[in-house]
């Protein structure tokens, strides 16, 4: 899981990748990310989530 975003990697002043900082994790395996590998496991994270903690019926 990721800590924090440390960073991130321009190309024509598009962003095209975040160095990550994994949690339970020292700086040295800080690693490069696409933004939308992020993107879809941050919704993913939700998904799993709202499946293990679904809403009262009403």
């Amino acid at each position: 899981m990721v800590e924090i975003i440390v960073t991130h990697r321009e190309v024509n002043g598009v962003r095209t990748g975040y160095l990550v900082r994994w949690r339970g994790y020292p700086p040295v395996w800080d690693s490069w990310v696409p933004g939308a590998q992020l993107i879809a496991n941050f919704l993913g994270l939700v998904d799993r989530y709202d499946e293990a903690n679904p809403l009262p019926l009403r």
